[in-house]
């Protein structure tokens, strides 16, 4: 069987592993469904005319944290062996990862119960990426419930509060803890993706933007993550700016294909004409925006023949 092919099973297998230890069930069932959606008879990775990937495909979060070994010439002393610091700190992540593997179990065990505050309190003296991950999600949905389970009793809707700006001292004490990480080089993908929710919350798009493509670009196999990214662009924005910003594996066609299906094309047909400010005005607009969705939704019709995510496109 073709590498590309396993490759592209392990990339789902490893998403729907990653996003379900993080509570990110939406993501997980997303790539479950892409990966069950793979043809039984293919036993290689089809590769369209004119639509190549321009930049190489991510590696999978395991390979990403546990690093592949360099190879160095016969008669190396590996103590010799040049590390830099984001391996020896993506190292220190596995480690504590699996240092707290019992504490985040059961965290998640909480977490699934939706008992979001005995998950903080777990998981308050861990370290390890998944754990912060995990206990500051848990933080941020207890607040989504409070606020759902007080908009009764409020004239203010539940919209409203959700973008509560920096009163919100609730969001703002999760921003800092997650920006003071970062700012130590201490976050990861999804920790970012984290940050690029919280900064959505407190109505900060374009840093939620920025937060979104940061955190693909670390680790492109996280649906919510695109998915988040999609509420953030402005329809003015020029699509080939977006496109150059994002990650070059194959998740970024089902993003922009559902896009463009989403946000782009539904606005040009709207205005019964192909006139339209999404890229700047150009006459042409709609057309461009058609062959680029058929372009899109060519190469995933040939990844994945039987996914409903793409039949629905």
């Amino acid at each position: 069987m073709d590498s590309g092919f396993d490759s592209l099973k392990s990339q789902l297998r490893d998403s729907v592993e990653e996003c379900t230890g993080r509570g990110l069930v939406y993501a997980a069932k997303w790539a479950a469904e892409q990966l069950c959606s793979l043809s039984a008879e293919t036993s290689t990775v089809p590769k369209p005319t004119g639509v190549p990937l321009t930049k190489p495909a991510t590696p999978t979060l395991k390979h990403r944290l546990r690093g592949a070994s360099r190879q160095l010439p016969l008669g190396t002393d590996t103590e010799d062996r040049p590390r830099d610091a984001e391996q020896e700190r993506k190292d220190q992540w596995s480690r504590l990862d699996s240092n707290e593997r019992d504490k985040v179990t059961l965290a998640k065990c909480l977490f699934d119960m939706r008992e979001f505050d005995r998950v903080r309190h777990v998981l308050q003296e861990c370290q390890g990426p998944r754990a912060v991950f995990l206990g500051l999600y848990a933080r941020y949905l207890s607040r989504e419930r409070k606020i759902s389970e007080n908009s009764s009793r409020s004239n203010e809707s539940v919209e409203a509060k959700q973008v509560a700006g920096e009163s919100d001292s609730e969001l703002v004490a999760i921003r800092d803890e997650l920006e003071a990480r970062d700012s130590d080089s201490d976050l990861d993908a999804f920790g970012v993706y984290l940050l690029a929710m919280v900064h959505k919350s407190l109505g900060q798009k374009q840093l939620a933007r920025t937060a979104c493509i940061r955190s693909l670009n670390m680790y492109e196999y996280n649906w919510s993550a695109w998915q988040l990214l999609e509420t953030c662009v402005d329809r003015r924005e020029s699509m080939d700016k977006l496109s150059g910003e994002l990650p070059g594996g194959w998740m970024r066609h089902a993003f922009l294909a559902h896009m463009l299906l989403e946000v782009f094309l539904p606005s040009s047909n709207s205005n019964g004409n192909s006139s339209s400010s999404t890229n700047g005005g150009s006459g042409n607009n709609n057309g461009t925006s058609s062959d680029e969705f058929s372009v899109h939704c060519q190469v995933l019709e040939q990844l994945f023949p039987q996914s409903q995510f793409v039949i629905g496109l």
